[in-house]
């Protein structure tokens, strides 16, 4: 499961997007527009303790 936030501190995150098995598969993807001058977390969860796996991260200019 991937969970995004925005905010400058832990205690003021706004959520922003997220996705667990996308289109009916076992991988997640989040797709969102990022604004310049903010500051954006992502989560990265697994079902289970032991779960993992690769993580893809690709970063778009418009």
């Amino acid at each position: 499961m991937i969970n995004v936030y925005r905010g400058t501190s832990l205690g003021s995150l706004t959520f922003t997007d997220c996705n667990d098995d996308a289109a009916g598969t076992s991988h997640s993807q989040v797709s969102w527009t990022a604004m310049g001058g903010r500051t954006y977390y992502i989560q990265i969860t697994g079902l289970d303790n032991g779960d993992y796996g690769e993580l893809v991260f690709a970063l778009t200019r418009n």
